[in-house]
């Protein structure tokens, strides 16, 4: 005689019962999907009652599994956010959890900036940024900028990109000022217009009339000069307006020395070397000006542009606002 024994006694997820099988899952399957389901509020309730061959399956299995010692268990890991599970599987077959590591630090800050940008523009208050502030402790204090800038919301990580672009330009074109004022130094306004004014034959053999524009160069630069300190010791906010103030009085020696030389010979030939002068003077300083001032009108205009975009997405108008307007 042959002694069978069935062949649930030996493997776990073998039975006569065809039902009582686990579903091999050849199809596709969501296992997201299910992960969902599991943590709504009575899914288990639920799925018994829509389901009830299945809870009856479960009640079998049970029984059967507790009338044999099982070789192999069964291991079941999840996790949000960086996860980070370690599963070991020891001599007899048994699987178990060594380590398990999950953070979700990400998640709930990028969950927190969300829901303060929401609130945000019912308030007239950026509720993010006054929260990221109010959490810094000494350990924040060791971070570097890089790292402190990306932990600040979306909008304002762009708002310091274009304040730190505009700043930049306003330190290159003081520093491209301040080469054009003074005597010295080939880039000098002054050391150009005379070097334009040595190009013409007619005014290099009118010595009286070169050294008295000479002269009047050198005063007006003179006082072009008193917008040079301001400009060198303003702040970072300032010095946008200082920039300003500093192209305003380079226009304005260009009017008044063209206008004296111009006035300072009535009779001809000197009058026409005056008037070439004086336009010498124009060329010379169109030249420096007019690049300078479109460069600072584009970085003023990029700059403003971001700021209006910036604003309107921090502070949406309500369509039916607009609408009723």
């Amino acid at each position: 005689m042959i002694y069978l024994r069935p062949s649930s006694a030996y493997l776990r997820t073998s039975f006569p019962s065809t039902s009582l099988q686990d579903d091999p899952n050849l199809a596709w399957d969501n296992m997201l999907l299910k992960q969902g389901i599991r943590n709504l509020p009575f899914s288990s309730q639920l799925r018994d009652i829509v389901g009830q061959a299945g809870e009856r399956d479960r009640v079998l299995t049970a029984d059967l599994d507790k009338q044999f010692w099982q070789n192999i268990n069964r291991v079941r890991v999840s996790g949000a956010g960086r996860t980070n599970q370690a599963l070991v599987k020891d001599d007899v077959g048994n699987w178990y959890v060594k380590q398990y590591f999950g953070n979700t630090e990400k998640i709930v800050k990028s969950a927190k900036h969300l829901v303060l940008y929401s609130l945000g523009t019912k308030v007239p208050i950026d509720l993010s940024h006054e929260l990221t502030k109010a959490a810094l402790t000494k350990d924040d204090s060791k971070k570097s900028d890089a790292e402190k800038e990306a932990e600040l919301p979306p909008l304002q990580q762009v708002f310091l990109k274009h304040r730190a672009a505009y700043h930049r330009h306003t330190v290159e074109l003081s520093g491209r000022l301040v080469e054009l004022h003074g005597k010295d130094g080939e880039k000098s306004l002054h050391h150009q217009v005379r070097t334009a004014w040595e190009r013409d034959g007619e005014l290099k053999k009118d010595t009286d009339l070169k050294q008295a524009i000479t002269s009047a160069l050198g005063e007006e630069v003179a006082q072009w000069d008193k917008t040079l300190e301001p400009l060198k010791k303003t702040s970072d906010q300032d010095r946008g307006h200082a920039i300003t103030k500093d192209l305003q009085a380079l226009a304005k020696l260009e009017k008044l020395l063209s206008a004296w030389i111009r006035r300072s010979r009535n009779e001809e030939p000197a009058k026409s070397r005056a008037a070439k002068a004086a336009e010498e003077v124009h060329k010379v300083v169109a030249d420096v000006l007019i690049p300078l001032l479109e460069d600072h009108k584009q970085a003023l205009d990029r700059y403003e542009q971001a700021v209006l975009f910036i604003g309107d997405a921090a502070n949406p108008k309500d369509p039916k606002e607009k609408q009723g307007k």
